[in-house]
């Protein structure tokens, strides 16, 4: 049944849209933690930045229910995925001279933005189980929304290991106590910067094309 649902060409794009946006995601949130401590060096303020993240997200709601309402489920994917890329463009200009101003404007361009592709994924899913009904003749909520949750938490599993493998490729070393506690070589920096900005941005390239398609 998993296999055959992918005669639907819409479920392929619903889904390498759903698995980019997830990836991107997973990325990003697992090095998260590593970027402000290392690179920003403001572990202190990561509570702030988290309840500013939870706060962006929430108000990104309102915002893409009435986009939806009025100009269909694709817009605020369309609209938000770049403030989403823009979110992420701009840790490559964060170090541990950064204001705190700019780091929580990037925190909140990257969960304002990443609302309006997830909301379009979620809002989507029902049609693809529309078409697949007029391709096959039956209907199989059940198939596609079991696979695409499946999916989801296995990308989400993935993600952290393959962040760690990454990181770990790179020389990154957590842990470490004493003076030389946040120094990290260049070598582990681009690593994370691999990791938290240029693999998601891609991802994130990716998926936009989805969105449009």
């Amino acid at each position: 049944e998993y296999i055959d649902v992918f005669r639907n060409r819409a479920f392929r794009r619903y889904f390498v849209m759903s698995a980019m946006y997830s990836m991107a995601k997973g990325f990003y949130n697992n090095s998260d933690q590593y970027y402000i401590r290392y690179v920003a060096k403001r572990f202190g303020d990561f509570n702030k930045f988290q309840s500013i993240a939870g706060a962006a997200e929430a108000s990104g709601f309102p915002f893409n229910y009435l986009m939806t309402m009025k100009l269909g489920k694709q817009f605020c994917g369309k609209l938000l995925t770049p403030v989403m890329a823009l979110g992420i463009l701009l840790n490559l200009f964060i170090d541990s001279k950064t204001p705190f101003w700019v780091l929580a404007l990037a925190t909140i361009l990257y969960n304002f933005g990443f609302s309006g592709p997830g909301f379009t994924a979620t809002n989507i899913q029902p049609d693809v189980t529309d078409v697949d009904e007029m391709i096959t003749g039956r209907r199989r909520e059940g198939v596609i929304a079991t696979f695409s949750s499946t999916i989801k938490k296995t990308i989400s599993g993935l993600m952290s290991a393959f962040t760690g493998f990454i990181l770990e490729g790179f020389g990154f070393v957590t842990g470490k106590e004493g003076e030389g506690a946040l120094y990290q070589t260049a070598k582990a920096i681009f690593g994370l910067r691999l990791t938290f900005i240029f693999i998601p941005l891609v991802l994130v390239a990716i998926m936009y094309v989805c969105i449009f398609t």
